[in-house]
């Protein structure tokens, strides 16, 4: 049995494959650099993170659409004033909070931070991170990035 590769073919897979891998990894929604980590007791399954800004705040929203609406398996709220890479109390500056159909709320929080890497005007990019310490123990920690929307205009 004799084997013939044909370069053609095997280039256009190899080019196909390579921009799978790019779309994958960047995604339109930028939801690579999107990450949700917690109590095992709490579903955060998300399907998207939508950052708003509001005159006296920035949201970050991990949200997931149902028959029934939008939940939300964790909201972080950092009032204003936020600088980029500087630790924010959202304990004494903000809250962190969620909205599902089984009204399963957090414990209390002992601790809360969130730091914006970027942060953006309406229209452009913003990211960072948050870290929650319960009082149970437990810890609620995300990434996250995208495109800043003005709350008032919905998505």
């Amino acid at each position: 049995m004799r084997f013939q590769l044909n370069l053609p073919s095997t280039l256009m897979l190899a080019t196909l494959g390579a921009l799978l891998s790019l779309t994958t990894a960047c995604g339109d929604d930028l939801s690579s650099c999107n990450d949700l980590a917690g109590p095992k007791d709490y579903d955060l399954h998300y399907e998207r993170v939508v950052i708003f800004k509001q005159a006296d705040a920035m949201i970050v929203s991990y949200e997931r659409p149902t028959t029934s609406g939008t939940e939300i398996p964790a909201k972080i709220v950092a009032n204003f004033p936020i600088e980029a890479g500087v630790e924010k109390n959202i304990l004494v500056d903000g809250s962190v909070s969620r909205t599902m159909a089984n009204q399963v709320q957090f414990p209390d929080a002992e601790r809360a931070v969130i730091t914006f890497d970027e942060l953006g005007d309406v229209g452009s990019e913003a990211s960072g991170k948050f870290y929650v310490t319960f009082t149970t123990g437990s810890t609620l920690s995300g990434e996250f990035c995208g495109t800043v929307k003005d709350l008032s205009s919905g998505f």
